[in-house]
């Protein structure tokens, strides 16, 4: 028969038992009280661990707004230069600009002497800077 100093005894040893168990699972020792500060330190880092992840997400929050703010500035600056190029190309009168080179600048239309005609295999922008050979 065992005592009651036994059975406390074998309950005390059980008790050791799983702490080690457990110790060893989380990888930190239970002898002399370490088991205890240990586990309050993992709490302490695990909480600034939930701390830090919650700061983070905000701050992704906070760069997706942001992020989302810009590209909507970016539509609108784009639809507004689109509405002013069309402004610009419907003031512009080809038949003003002909009336003004021949008019006021002195502008005719090319002989058929003075044009030259050059054949490319490519479809380059061709800018003549000397005198064409006949």
């Amino acid at each position: 028969m065992m005592t009651k100093s036994g059975n406390w005894k074998s309950a005390d040893a059980g008790r050791e038992r799983l702490k080690r168990e457990n110790a060893a699972k989380w990888n930190f020792a239970v002898s002399s009280g370490q088991g205890a500060r240990k586990r309050c330190v993992l709490r302490k880092r695990s909480a600034a661990a939930k701390q830090l992840y919650v700061r983070l997400m905000s701050q992704v929050t906070v760069s997706q707004n942001h992020i989302s703010d810009l590209t909507t500035q970016i539509e609108d600056l784009k639809t507004k230069n689109d509405q002013r190029l069309e402004e610009i190309n419907s003031s512009i009168s080809l038949a003003e600009i002909k009336e003004i080179a021949i008019g006021e600048l002195g502008m005719k239309y090319a002989d058929s002497s003075q044009i030259v005609t050059y054949n490319s295999q490519s479809d380059d922008y061709v800018h003549q800077v000397t005198e064409a050979d006949k």
